[in-house]
């Protein structure tokens, strides 16, 4: 051992002497001024060698000159990206150009290899460090919503999604979100979590965001477009930086990067943040739509109502509902009464823990960097994040300690590459807020300052004496009886059923405990919590999938060849608090406690260049497989003809066919919530398939069943046009139109059916409505209303225009502004959830008006638009947001000082509609930014 230990030593000390007295390149860079430019990037062109300006603007780097020259890529945000071609020992003294435009970026994502900006084939955005550095932001997705183009949706403050082209939801489920090409997608909930999944904003170097069909080389979830974050480079980016900040909401966020070339092969990076801040907690009182809750009644009724943020408003009286202590077969409906009423429910802060409730977000990382050679890199990371807020979909959820883990081990170079990654989540403790309210009243109802024993403390020991003296009452019973022995007493004395629903109520006003100020109310929420007896709150998924992926660029002169592939597996995991496992797996004598699903594909890309490489043609095509559903093929053609003396004006062309899977939830949820069974549709039941009545019949009496086949891809034909330009120095100008046809348009439907897909019994439906403890005893094959995702046989065309304009008048002030039109054509019957604003324009201005003083102001305006959820649906009004910040940089401090805004107006910004609106938060802070050098 003492032997392998000294051959270890000489082995990296003869490492270590080769690199020293390798040969290298020094130089300095300064800007327009003269000054230096710290921070700059010097890599050699095709290589991972590289390395970053010190504060003197100095730097060193090592090439391998055995070929002879080699050529070094310069750049710096905000500059021109300069290539110079060096030889051994020699010295580069440079000054830097100002870029006005993005005429010189480069970019990988949009078909796999490099090309510039302005000659891709599709509509893309290039976020780079710079904009990142200035844009006024608490969340670096949220602020993504400034861009053309781009839906963001925001139902708290750290839990935001994005969506192109229409379509939006608090899942995201037809565009692909991957920091470093790992995709970071939920794989129980088949959503992105905002940056909770994601890296510090410090480590980012760029976010890259394609717009429309990309599932010819992304696969079939890349529907609507693809938002890669790309993370620095330790080889690049070397230092350390450190980010503090707080402000409104008791906001405090710090960020931390250390990355440090070891030796000229290896390099190690390590990342770290924490957030917290007050969340955005929801107070509306509005009545929810009646087509998601059909027996609701209007906000303020007398019969109470199922409110948008009073969770647990139960429908505990019907007509159907038997008069306690009165002859048998006596109901509420035979003294007169009609309609539905709802216990009171409790307010969303009361239930979360308060006003107060944090949102928070935690993150680790590190990752391990080896050069093989200058132009072979392998790399692993691992990544693990975990994070508070409050989430909507079916319900509203508050998700406490949220997890994701990741592991990605890599080889590439810049022909190819081979990648697997681990991506897994845990629900931490997590809750549904609806079955914690619901939960909450099936517990037994103590006064105030009572003992909590089951015997003890009953409420009203005169309502319990009524009861026939029921030591076992809960509060959704002891409010029931009560108010229908009021009403009964009421009308039995000549009052009119209005009066007698009044005095009612009056009568059950204090059953429920009225807020968290009120004893009961944490001792019921605790049992609910702790001890669910038929609504548990909690999620216990932990589920998984494998990656494994490869691409290599053929070394062929005549035309670029691309050829790659993947592989997917999932493995779900719910206990039946989620999907079809554990006890609710499918009807049958199969009980299943992981759900397996796999997908995999192939692809290639050819690409052309004529006419003196003004015209690119590209062809695209990938073929993918899938455990459920058929095999299918994902065509892309397009065109780019470059024009102008310096190919300054480029228009563009593309035709793209694209797939999309349902997702893990749509294929195998099982989440039971109360009005409604939401039900995975793959054809798992023996019926493969539903027989149901649409709800919107129950209230007619003409029932006709109808046939729900089971789940199949989504396919979408899309167009495009476009057009990129400098019309004039520092005047750039990208336009686009696009136009979608969907079949097989994936879209939820909801009924009265039963479980196995058999035809329901209306009789036994309206039975268990009017008293649901018969469900307990129909059984989970019983008729009732279900939800389930299916294909629509109507085609669905959406279509849109897009146009963003940057004007560079000079260093102190730049304009850049966008608009965006999408529309969608209606089909009747089907819950389209397009989720998209007609009209939305950004206006902004920025620049750097004193030296190492910037600024940065933007003001968003959306038109009005109707949004679904399952959750709720119903009309977001129009608003207008500004965000604006400034920064000041004192370099021998190695600190950027930052304050700034989001929404600083505070206008009621309601993106997701049944969420808190999201207010303003101010704030100031400083980056620390010290190279190693």
């Amino acid at each position: 051992m003492k032997h392998l230990y000294a051959m270890l030593v000489v082995c990296i000390t003869l490492l270590c002497v080769g690199f020293t007295a390798q040969a290298q390149v020094t130089g300095k860079l300064v800007d327009e001024n003269g000054d230096p430019l710290i921070g700059a990037n010097i890599v050699v062109e095709g290589t991972f060698v590289g390395t970053t300006t010190n504060l003197n603007g100095e730097f060193t780097i090592r090439p391998d000159f055995s070929k002879g020259q080699v050529t070094l890529v310069i750049s710096s945000v905000g500059y021109r990206p300069q290539r110079i071609q060096v030889q051994q020992g020699q010295r580069v003294e440079l000054q830097l150009e100002v870029a006005t435009t993005m005429a010189d970026e480069i970019i990988i994502s949009a078909s796999r290899v490099e090309e510039a900006v302005m000659e891709t084939p599709v509509t893309i955005e290039k976020v780079g460090i710079k904009q990142l550095e200035t844009q006024a932001s608490t969340e670096l997705y949220s602020s993504l919503a400034r861009f053309k183009g781009i839906d963001v949706n925001q139902s708290s403050l750290l839990i935001t999604s994005l969506s192109t082209r229409g379509f939006n939801s608090a899942k995201s489920e037809r565009l692909i979100q991957m920091v470093d090409y790992v995709d970071f997608m939920s794989p129980s909930l088949s959503l992105y979590a905002g940056n909770l999944g994601g890296i510090p904003e410090i480590d980012i170097e760029s976010v890259d965001i394609i717009h429309g069909a990309n599932s010819s080389l992304y696969g079939t979830n890349a529907f609507n477009g693809v938002v890669i974050t790309n993370s620095k480079d330790p080889f690049k980016y070397e230092g350390a930086t450190v980010l503090v900040r707080g402000g409104e909401r008791n906001l405090f966020e710090t960020q931390i990067r250390v990355a440090k070339k070891i030796t000229d092969r290896f390099a190690i990076k390590l990342i770290g943040s924490y957030y917290t801040a007050t969340d955005f907690i929801g107070d509306f009182t509005t009545a929810r739509n009646r087509r998601i809750v059909p027996t609701n009644n209007p906000e303020g009724s007398v019969l109470g109502y199922d409110a948008m943020h009073r969770h647990g408003n139960l429908a505990i009286v019907n007509p159907n509902t038997a008069v306690p202590g009165a002859p048998p077969g006596t109901t509420v409906g035979a003294l007169g009464f009609q309609g539905t009423v709802f216990t009171p429910g409790f307010r969303e802060a009361d239930l979360v823990g308060g006003e107060d409730f944090k949102a928070t977000s935690s993150r680790i990382g590190a990752s391990l960097h080896y050069l093989i050679t200058d132009k072979i890199q392998v790399n692993y990371q691992y990544r693990y994040g975990e994070g508070s807020g409050i989430y909507q979909s079916s319900n509203r959820y508050a998700w406490e300690r949220l997890q994701f883990n990741y592991h990605k081990l890599e080889v590439k170079s810049d022909k190819w590459f081979v990648r697997a990654y681990r991506n897994e989540d845990r629900p931490g403790t997590t809750y549904d807020l609806a079955f914690l309210a619901t939960g909450m009243q099936a517990e037994q109802p103590y006064r105030p300052g009572a003992s909590p024993s089951p015997v003890e403390g009953l409420i009203f020991p005169a309502l319990s004496a009524a009861l026939g003296g029921a030591q076992n009452v809960t509060y959704a019973a002891m409010y029931q009886q009560t108010w229908a022995a009021a009403f009964a007493s009421a009308r039995s004395q000549g009052q009119t059923v209005d009066q007698a629903s009044a005095f009612a109520q009056q009568q059950t006003a204090n059953i429920l405990p009225a807020n968290s100020s009120d004893p009961r109310f944490a001792i019921a929420r605790d049992g609910a919590r702790n001890n669910p007896r038929n609504f548990d709150p909690s999620f216990t998924n932990n589920s998984w999938f494998w990656d494994f992926s490869g691409q290599y660029q053929l070394p062929i002169e005549f035309m670029k060849v691309l050829v790659g592939g993947s592989y997917r597996t999932f493995t779900l995991t719910s206990r039946g608090t989620l999907f079809g496992d554990a006890d609710n797996s499918p009807i049958g004598s199969e009980v299943r406690n992981q759900i397996p699903n796999y997908e995999y594909g192939a692809y290639a890309q050819l690409q052309k260049s004529f006419i003196e490489d003004r015209l690119k043609l590209n062809f695209s095509g990938r073929v993918d497989a899938f455990q459920n559903f058929d095999t299918r093929f994902s065509p892309r053609f397009s065109a780019v003809y470059s024009v102008g003396a310096d190919r300054q004006h480029n228009f563009r062309a593309s035709y793209a066919q694209a797939f999309r899977a349902p997702a893990q939830v749509d294929q195998y949820i099982y989440l039971d919530i109360g009005q409604l069974l939401l039900l995975g549709n793959i054809g798992e039941n023996p019926a493969r398939g539903f027989t149901g009545i649409p709800l919107t019949q129950i209230p007619t009496g003409n029932f006709n069943t109808t046939f729900i086949r089971p789940l199949e891809l989504e396919q979408m034909n899309t167009w495009e046009i476009g057009y990129k330009g400098i019309l004039f120095k520092g005047f750039y100008i990208d336009l686009s139109y696009y136009r979608s046809d969907y079949t097989n348009f994936i879209g939820t439907t909801r009924f009265v059916g039963r479980e196995d897909g058999t035809a329901p019994s209306i009789a036994e439906f309206v039975a268990i409505q009017a008293n649901p403890a018969l469900a307990a005893t129909a059984g989970r094959n019983r008729s009732r209303a279900m939800q389930v995702w299916l294909n629509s046989d109507v085609p669905v065309t959406s279509q849109g225009f897009q146009v963003g304009v940057e004007y560079y008048i000079n260093k102190a002030f730049n304009i850049a502004t966008n608009y965006t039109w999408a529309t969608i054509n209606d089909v009747p019957g089907l819950i389209l959830g397009f989720n998209t604003p007609e009209h939305k324009v950004n206006f902004g201005v920025n620049g750097e008006p004193f030296k190492r003083f910037t600024y940065n102001v933007n003001a968003r305006w959306i038109d009005n638009y109707n949004y679904f959820m399952p959750f709720d649906e119903g009309r977001i009004e129009s608003f207008t947001t500004v965000d604006v910040q400034f920064n000041y940089r004192v370099p021998k401090w190695y600190t950027t000082f930052r304050a700034g805004a989001t929404n600083l107006f505070d206008a009621q910004a309601i993106q997701v509609y049944g969420s808190a609106p999201i207010g303003r938060i101010s704030y100031v802070g400083a980056v620390f930014d010290l190279n190693f050098k």
